[in-house]
């Protein structure tokens, strides 16, 4: 059955997809939003988030994913380090926070979107019927996309970088003419150091790291890429490099333009599209980018539903999951089930925006998302430290850096070149890291009215779904030992 399935799948992601793949299941233009919303002070905590999150985790990603390069990613790293529970918990709480991710990405597009009609329908900027029947429409239509296949798929994806980076590039370009015609709407000279005594102030850093995450998606098809082993370290680096510059220039540009306390963190990115558009005299210009933003985030939600079904698809196979959820479809190809299943859930979280304020419920998700995305993580540095440390117990010779050289079609055989080989501590720094970032996320925003409620859904709804994924487990095991 397992090799049965996977061998239906289809090869169709090259490098150039790959790249795109990665800007636009990444660069998140609301991260700059947020970013800035804290002033000149968040340039310097890009950085940190660079150093201590985005290296580890990427050089790890190209290792393992040169080392394992089947499909399900994560999940069988994991596996391949600590066994079937522990790998079966990484899967689970990698797809489930996704479900939770589409509606507050879909939530943060249905506000941009208002801007491709000009300025008639602003006013229903923070109303959650139409933020729902927006997000309701949208995942939709990328749920059947992806359900048809990546060769179809993949055009959201593609196009959605273009999304992802014009906007991103007339950001820039716009704070440079601010600075040099009126000057900057924010001091950075002497405030570019945070207060770290507040934890308001670093609890930002969360986020900076969760705006970098993301380079495992693209690990979960290694078997629907071509040339894996090659491909994905290539695209790591290239589209690594873009996105750095993105966030860092963007939101250094969103300061010079805007003072950071008038900086919306759900449409800011926009507001400072269209207050451009307004002094120089081109207001044609925000719907467009408007619309290439809306297609940036239809992008990358396409990106991670179709990277992240891969996880329940192989988890069906393995049996831990109903066994329908791992079929492919005769015609398509793709774990079209798995997919299904995600829209879905989502719609069901999408729904629950509807029953209080719409920025509340945006940040509730957000911050439950990066709780529950980040625990596959501490996974994942933990099976890197774990199966570095056999390699030296057993005296097997780590391979090192050289080219890479790809194999046949079967790409369970060893590589002819050698794989990376990154150190042991990157591990314990992106280890570190994550279980910060998991503990600042908890912190509520100053400005949130009702705490309590807001840490029931964050940390109350984080630790349901773990049990829920744990009764699961040991119901399909319980299961499996009768069959």
């Amino acid at each position: 059955m397992q090799n049965g399935e996977k061998k239906k799948l289809k090869r169709s992601m090259g490098l150039s997809d790959l790249v795109m793949f990665n800007i636009v299941a990444i660069v998140g233009l609301r991260w700059v939003a947020i970013a800035a919303g804290n002033g000149p002070q968040s340039i310097f905590l890009w950085f940190v988030a660079f150093l201590l999150f985005f290296i580890p985790s990427a050089f790890i990603v190209m290792e393992l994913s040169s080392r394992f390069p089947q499909e399900g990613g994560i999940y069988v790293w994991t596996r391949q380090a600590f066994g079937e529970f522990d790998a079966y918990m990484c899967g689970f709480c990698y797809w489930v926070n996704n479900l939770i991710y589409y509606p507050s990405l879909l939530i943060f597009l249905s506000g941009i979107f208002l801007y491709v009609a000009g300025t008639k329908f602003l006013h229903l900027d923070n109303n959650p019927v139409y933020a729902v029947i927006f997000s309701l429409i949208a995942l939709w239509f990328v749920v059947i996309m992806n359900m048809v296949g990546l060769k179809t798929g993949k055009w959201i994806q593609n196009l959605g970088s273009l999304g992802s980076w014009i906007p991103a590039l007339f950001l820039i370009v716009a704070g440079v003419v601010a600075y040099f015609t009126s000057g900057s709407a924010n001091t950075f000279s002497g405030n570019l150091i945070p207060d770290f005594k507040s934890i308001l102030v670093i609890a930002v850093i969360s986020k900076l790291c969760f705006g970098f995450a993301g380079f495992e998606l693209q690990s979960c098809m290694g078997e629907e890429i071509e040339k894996p082993r090659i491909n994905i370290p290539r695209a790591i680096i290239i589209s690594g490099i873009v996105i750095t510059v993105i966030y860092i220039l963007g939101t250094t540009s969103l300061l010079v333009i805007l003072p950071s306390k008038d900086i919306n963190i759900i449409s800011g990115v926009i507001q400072v599209i269209a207050k451009v558009g307004e002094k120089v005299g081109i207001l044609w210009i925000t719907p467009i980018l408007a619309f290439l933003i809306t297609l940036g985030g239809l992008g990358g939600c396409g990106a991670c539903l179709s990277a992240t079904a891969r996880i329940p698809f192989v988890i069906g196979i393995d049996r831990y999951l109903p066994e329908w959820i791992g079929r492919v479809h005769p015609k398509w190809g793709t774990p079209a089930n798995a997919i299904l299943v995600q829209g879905i859930f989502s719609t069901v979280f999408i729904l629950m925006a509807l029953g209080g304020n719409l920025k509340d419920s945006y940040l509730a998700l957000l911050d439950a998302t990066i709780v529950l995305y980040f625990i596959p993580y501490i996974y994942m540095f933990l099976s890197f430290i774990v199966i570095k440390m056999k390699d030296k117990k057993s005296g097997k010779k780590s391979p090192g850096i050289d080219k890479l050289q790809d194999v046949s079609d079967n790409q369970d055989e060893k590589p002819a070149g050698k794989q990376f080989d990154f150190p042991l501590w990157l591990g314990v720094l992106g280890l570190i890291t994550t279980v910060g970032a998991i503990l600042l996320a908890i912190a509520p925003p100053p400005d949130m009215k009702n705490v309590g409620l807001y840490e029931l859904k964050v940390v109350g709804g984080s630790v349901l779904f773990i049990l829920i994924g744990i009764i699961l487990f040991f119901t399909a095991k319980k299961k499996n030992k009768k069959t």
